[in-house]
């Protein structure tokens, strides 16, 4: 059991020195909202919000809460607009862009997840990653668990040491039913094809309030040229 994992957007997962009853090596990870359960049908949507195919979907809210007296010539307006990561983020191959599931593909891992949400196999007890950079929409959710060779693990066979045999290896989110903990995915909160956009004027003090994301103490935001 790992109470609480932590991995980046943008850099790879990995989850090491899990240790417990019937851990073995190739067994393997996945990251849901419930273990053993499909993403929901609202992730599915604001996943693929802005994605390529997808029609245009711009949410706009507009609020003077928090912001206390604007500045002459501010706009107290908030967006999600185009471009996301898959424009800005860097490079990676049509193979890790197809599986991290742009197009919000049922039947896989967290969207966001190279290896379509489930992690590489590995000889080593314990230590399991996902071969490529992560970039799921920020939060917390179950980290889930798959003994190796198994097709279908319930948490009783786990405290049993029980594990189910069969063909269909960990391929499916109904075969991760053992919650091995919570993972927190930090950083901002972006999309394939839509992040947050602020507003900032010319010779005035900018202040970026309202981040959505896990931001983690001590983070910091660099302003490039887009």
């Amino acid at each position: 059991y790992v109470p609480l994992s932590k991995c980046s957007i943008g850099l790879e997962c990995v989850v090491s020195g899990v240790v417990g009853e019937g851990i073995t090596g190739g067994d393997r990870l996945t990251i849901l909202r419930t273990c053993g359960q499909e993403l929901p049908e609202a992730d599915r949507l604001q996943w693929t919000t802005l994605s390529p195919g997808m029609q245009a979907m711009t949410t706009t809210v507009t609020t003077t809460q928090g912001f206390g007296n604007p500045m002459a010539g501010a706009d107290d307006l908030r967006k999600w607009i185009e471009p996301g990561w898959l424009d800005n983020g860097p490079p990676m191959s049509p193979e890790i862009r197809d599986s991290i599931g742009i197009g919000g593909d049922s039947g896989r891992g967290l969207w966001g997840l190279p290896n379509d949400g489930f992690s590489l196999s590995n000889a080593r007890e314990g230590f399991y990653s996902w071969g490529g950079p992560l970039w799921a929409l920020a939060g917390d959710y179950q980290l889930c668990w798959c003994a190796a060779g198994s097709a279908v693990n319930t948490l009783s066979l786990a405290l049993s040491g029980t594990v189910s045999g069969g063909g269909g290896y960990c391929s499916k989110p109904e075969h991760y039913q053992v919650p091995l903990g919570t993972i927190r995915i930090t950083g901002p909160a972006v999309l394939p094809g839509s992040s947050q956009v602020f507003q900032c004027v010319r010779r005035r003090g900018c202040e970026i309030k309202d981040f959505e994301g896990t931001m983690p103490e001590g983070s910091r935001l660099l302003i490039a040229k887009a």
